[in-house]
């Protein structure tokens, strides 16, 4: 990792429960750096108990204290559940991305 990224980890009682990564970047569309949800995981026991909702805050509040102008993430077409939960905590389905792989 690198200082233009931070992860953040949810747990309980020392065992982890969740995580969420953020990564900072330079950007062309905004006067001021974006961040990415790099990584938001949470382990199927804890979800629809706050812990993904706690870490998008926590990744919303690191963006914003560094200076950012969006938060935004990537998610495959088939994560409907997920798409669900993006969009109750305030993300909005904005287009659509293209992937080549390289190797």
């Amino acid at each position: 990792m690198s200082d233009a990224d931070r992860l953040f980890l949810a747990d309980d009682d020392g065992a982890v429960v969740g995580l969420g990564g953020l990564h900072e970047s330079l950007s062309l569309e905004y006067d001021q750096p974006a961040a990415k949800v790099s990584a938001l995981v949470v382990d199927e026991e804890w979800r629809g108990r706050s812990v993904g909702k706690a870490l998008v805050a926590a990744l919303e509040q690191e963006a914003r204290a560094r200076g950012c102008d969006l938060l935004f993430l990537t998610t495959s077409e088939r994560r409907a559940g997920a798409h669900a939960f993006y969009e109750r905590v305030g993300f909005e389905h904005t287009g659509r991305r293209y992937a080549k792989p390289l190797s």
